[in-house]
């Protein structure tokens, strides 16, 4: 079965079109009730290095006067996401069973990939960097306790193609100078041609770049555009 949902399968895609929904993911009953309080997020290494670790904890306390279990869910968010991603996802849960009045300090442990999407294009998982909503709740309607962290990473350009907008070929060093290589460029360092002119980019620079080498006003055609993917990938090889 093919899901068209994409990444918005269940209560993700409940999420992202704030839809109502009877029973939220995760969503339970007790005969007693439960406090989230303190959340901390503690954020160390370096997606570089490798390293990245973001250690989260927060108290859950039985504010009841009776023994129950809880499931603290941990949901993760990307504020600045320039690709389509639900507003929340779980990356953790625990299991507790307190007794009446007791509180138990709860830790989640995140990594690199824990904030990261999958991209076809790079054919990689990608962390982009930016802010990140750190959530804690018994169930994914349910957040208790929220914060914000930043996290910093390189960003990771996928490789170019056809496909690839004219700006992500300006944006990148080698395709960048390919085009300039090939169409030529002026004094002032822009693109010769209509392609040079700012208010024609602004129009067409996220146009793939093979539907702008059959453009007639574009000084680019497919055989040329074949030099420009030959001259990439010799620079990238």
């Amino acid at each position: 079965m093919r899901y068209g949902e994409g990444v918005f399968v269940g209560y993700r895609g409940h999420d992202a079109l704030d839809q109502p929904v009877s029973f939220p993911f995760g969503h339970g009953l007790a005969y007693t009730t439960f406090d989230y309080a303190d959340l901390e997020v503690a954020v160390s290494g370096s997606q570089v290095e490798g390293t990245l670790a973001l250690t989260v904890t927060c108290s859950v306390t039985n504010s009841g006067d009776r023994t129950g279990k809880e499931v603290p869910q941990l949901q993760v968010g990307d504020v600045e996401a320039t690709v389509s991603r639900p507003p929340r996802e779980l990356r953790g849960f625990v299991k507790l069973d307190l007794e009446p009045g007791t509180t138990q300090r709860t830790v989640f442990h995140l990594d690199a990939r824990d904030l990261s999407y999958w991209s076809e294009r790079v054919g990689d998982w990608v962390l982009e960097p930016g802010d990140f909503e750190i959530a804690v709740g018994a169930s994914s309607r349910d957040i208790r306790l929220a914060t914000t962290v930043h996290v910093d990473a390189p960003r990771v350009a996928p490789p170019l193609g056809r496909m690839s907008s004219l700006e992500e070929w300006l944006a990148d060093q080698a395709g960048s100078a390919a085009l300039r290589e090939v169409l030529g460029s002026t004094e002032d360092g822009r693109l010769a041609g209509m392609l040079g002119n700012p208010e024609v980019l602004r129009v067409v620079g996220s146009f793939p770049i093979s539907t702008l080498a059959g453009f007639p006003t574009v000084d680019l055609d497919h055989s040329s555009l074949d030099i420009l993917l030959d001259r990439v990938a010799a620079e990238a090889g």
